[in-house]
């Protein structure tokens, strides 16, 4: 799996339309995760979803990324999109021209992009900077929050399936999913 600092590297290679319509997606879990330009591009010509906008203490700086179930990728992809497999935990979406407003060049997406990371919220410390103390970590360097149950089981109780759709819910359901295997 790719270290976050790569990840962070291949996001900013983006120097003609060709790179800048692609959004890498890295399988982790049961999420596919894109990042920095990968994820405002999902955002923007995909669907949008929550963002995570965190400071990471191996590149000290912060990074936007976005989840969409792995297990929903296939069925995320817009009409004239592509959706390339690059290894087993690797794929590229690459969008076509047609999803793409007229007259759009890598630098204006560059603007566009730049303005939506600046809209983001402040970006939250992983719990190894604020600690002051080194987490275990997943395989990109994402912290490993420290997980209690109650906490789980209280989410579980406070999350109204009736005020969601079922996208959000089956998302809610994997993010459980995903915070008890942490915990084993």
């Amino acid at each position: 799996m790719a270290r976050i600092k790569d990840i962070v590297e291949v996001e900013k290679q983006r120097p003609d339309m060709a790179a800048a319509r692609v959004i890498h997606l890295y399988a982790e879990g049961t999420f596919c995760h894109a990042y920095e330009w990968s994820a405002w591009l999902w955002q923007r010509f995909v669907r949008e979803f929550k963002v995570t906008h965190t400071l990471f203490k191996d590149i000290e700086d912060s990074v936007a990324l976005i989840g969409c179930p792995a297990a929903n990728l296939e069925g995320s992809v817009p009409t004239g999109a592509e959706l390339v497999r690059i290894d087993e935990k690797t794929f590229d979406l690459v969008l076509s021209d047609s999803l793409l407003p007229d007259g759009y060049s890598p630098e204006l997406m560059q603007k566009e992009y730049e303005a939506w990371k600046q809209s983001l919220p402040e970006a939250k410390e992983s719990n190894s900077r604020k600690n002051g103390h080194s987490h275990t970590s997943s395989p990109i360097g994402h912290p490993l929050p420290s997980l209690r149950l109650t906490d789980i089981m209280r989410s579980i109780i406070a999350y109204d399936v009736h005020r969601h759709t079922p996208m959000e819910c089956v998302e809610f359901l994997s993010e459980i999913r995903q915070k008890l295997i942490m915990m084993i």
